[in-house]
Order: structure tokens, then sequence, then C-alpha cells
């Protein structure tokens, strides 16, 4: 797909209003990208603004979505909610016909199963870890409506809107991390008992881990084990990695039978996804490099979902630089054919993720030396002024 070229940057629907929809693409037009992927579906948030003429924070209306949903779709299902700001209008349709006439590519960036709304509305479709709490936050991709859901919205944009790719966030297990609700913890979790404790064990998932082999209940049980032995100061596995760790909890046929279900209820939403998103749009998946990820990214068997995803996104969010390099060498190049690779990034001032603007010159100097050359830029609302002109100054198209 000759879409599947180029560099992009991500937007918010408000920001392109409140700064002049017009002037703001004519400003991404002139940075030299390509692309817009706009938020058609976004969570909760307050967001700080820095060149925002209207307003300098804002704190969303959660779990929103910023096209018009065709209500065909979803019957007997969950169905999204368009945001109180937009409630008399379409924005997606707006920019995209204002993108059109500036030569840009709009791609529709979706947030698919994590939705608190949803969630609080319906826990019944949530991950359970296995103590039986709920993460509400977090839609069970094994659970057939949040299924469901999932292929009504994504197939809903893609056919209605002329959009090139379905930016895909979210469309996999997302686990215990979650910044909302004022998140209290006197305990740090070590990687692998953040793995632990957000691994579900609902009914669908339960009778997947059976389905390849294991005992969900002998798992459950070893991981309460476990996080209770942490919760009360026993760090025998304090610098196991996640793999090792896991195998030395439940050994290695059960983890990997583990690992394996969920891989698979994974691979199979995408593959559905994938049948009913019209061929002429791409499917980008925002990529895990590795199988315990558990958030945004989708994780599971890489090589797998390559068979139905048209291209990836590696993210590097919140990593200082040695973090960031040593993540850069673990992308798992060899599973993913021909399919092509973007690094996104984000532009900011004064982050671990980004410094300034030498940093995110170095960050996109070591992705193109691992052989990823294009990109996707975080944010146009989040970065500062003049962070289109160190994006125009890289792509050298002033």
């Amino acid at each position: 797909m000759s879409h599947l070229i180029g560099n992009t940057i991500w937007v918010y629907p408000w920001d392109l209003f409140d700064n002049g929809l017009e002037h703001a693409l004519d400003a991404i037009a002139r940075a030299g990208l390509d692309s817009i992927s706009v938020a058609a579906t976004y969570h909760a948030a307050r967001l700080l603004l820095p060149h925002n003429p209207r307003r300098k924070v804002l704190t969303l209306d959660p779990d929103a979505a910023y096209f018009r949903p065709d209500p065909a779709l979803y019957a007997n299902l969950p169905s999204p909610r368009v945001a109180r700001e937009f409630a008399d209008r379409d924005p997606l349709r707006e920019i995209c016909d204002a993108a059109r006439q500036r030569g840009l590519r709009v791609q529709a960036w979706t947030i698919f199963l994590h939705n608190s709304t949803l969630g609080e509305q319906r826990s019944d479709l949530t991950v359970v870890n296995c103590f039986g709490d709920h993460y509400v936050h977090a839609l069970c991709p094994s659970h057939p409506i949040a299924r469901a859901y999932a292929l009504a919205l994504g197939a809903d944009i893609a056919r209605h809107y002329p959009i090139v790719v379905l930016d895909v966030e979210a469309l996999g297990f997302l686990g215990y991390a979650h910044n909302s609700h004022h998140d209290k913890a006197s305990i740090v979790l070590a990687p692998l008992h953040h793995f632990l404790l957000s691994v579900c064990f609902c009914d669908h998932c339960a009778e997947k881990i059976r389905a390849t082999g294991a005992d969900p209940q002998m798992i459950a049980a070893a991981f309460r084990r476990e996080l209770q032995a942490w919760f009360d100061g026993n760090r025998r596995l304090a610098n196991a990695n996640e793999r090792a760790g896991l195998i030395e909890l439940i050994g290695e046929a059960n983890a990997r039978a583990l690992l394996d279900a969920r891989a698979q209820i994974v691979t199979s939403l995408i593959a559905e996804l994938r049948r009913v998103v019209p061929r002429n749009v791409a499917l980008q998946i925002r990529a895990a490099s590795t199988p315990f990820h558990v958030g945004g990214k989708t994780a599971g068997d890489l090589r797998a979902i390559a068979q139905h995803a048209d291209g990836f996104v590696f993210s590097f969010f919140g990593m200082p630089f040695a973090k960031f390099q040593s993540e850069v060498q673990i992308i798992p190049r060899d599973v993913l054919g021909d399919k092509p690779m973007w690094g996104g990034i984000s532009v900011a001032n004064g982050l671990p993720e980004c410094q300034d603007e030498n940093d995110f010159r170095q960050r996109v100097a070591l992705l193109r030396a691992n052989g990823i050359a294009q990109f996707y830029f975080y944010n146009y609302g989040l970065m500062p002024r003049a962070g289109l002109d160190w994006i125009a100054a890289l792509l050298e198209r002033k």
C-alpha cells in the first residue's frame, strides 16, 4: 500500500479546531509530514496544551468518540459516545475534508479496549486478575461482547470515513498499571509481579488457557502465592525477568501454554478486524517487543499478527535515552517479514523521553541507524511550540 510510506504526527481533534483547522493543517504540511493520525476515540486525560490559543489545561470528556457512530453496527452492543464538545458536529469528517485539500493523508487513531466508561457500566467485560479483582479500564479481548464492540468500532470508522490507515491502539490485554483515580501504592512491583497482577483469569480467558493445555486455577493460585509473598517482603524473585520468573513459578509447559493462550486471543481478534475493515484501509498495529507487555501496545505472537497487519509502530514513550537504546535493540525485526516499521517518538521538552531538540534528533538518528526510517511524532497539541520546527529541520523540508 503506497500510503504506508512517510511520516505521521498524532493529533487530537480539539487541538486542530482550537488552533484553527486550516491554520493547523497548513503548519503540519509545511513541516514536511505526509499524514496525520487523528484520535477518532480517546480515553480519559488531563492535558497541558502549551501552544493552544483557547485553553492551556483540558480535562477530557472521558472515553469519547470524535466521529458519528453508525447505530446499526452496535445492535445489542455497547456503543461509542460522541464527545459532548462535538455533539452537533462530525470532527473526523471535517478534518478528513480539510486534510485532503492540503494533500495530507488521514489515519484514524483508534483506542479499542481501553475504556473505563464501558468497563464501569459492564464490569463483566473487563480483565479479572488472579485475586478476582476487575480492572474497569481494561475490556478483555477474550470476551465475545468486548470483541464484537472492537470489531464494530473498527469497521464503523474504516467504512464510513476516507481514511488510509486504522491506527490501532489498545487492541490486546491491558493490565494493572493505569494512571487513574489517584493510584496509590506503598509497594513497588517488579516487572514480573506487575505481569502476574495483570494476567486475566475471566471465564473466557480461563477456557482458552485450559484449551492450550494448562490449568488456569493452578496458575492463578501460584500467582496469588507469589504476589502475597512479594507484598509480605519476600524478594526471592526480585531480579528475575518475566520469562524466567514465570517458568520458575509454574513450569515451562504451563508458562508456554499461558502465553500461547493470550497470544491466540489477540491474534484472532486482529485477524477478525482485518476481515471487517476494507482492504484499501491499512491496519497499523502499535506493537510491543515482548509478550509480557500489558497496556496500549499490542503484545503476543508478532509473527502471527504480521499475517494480518499491514505495518507496525514501535513507540518509546517515557524512556530515558539508555532505556530507549536497549528497547530499540530488542525490536523483533526477524518475525515481521516484509511489513514496514515506524518509530513512535515524543517531541517534548524536559521529559525523560525527550529532553530537548538535541535529544530528539539523537533518538531519530539511532532509529535510522537501526533500519527504522519512518516516524510517528507525538503529539501536535502536547509538544512545545517549536516542535513542528524540530520536525521540519529533521525532515529537511522547512
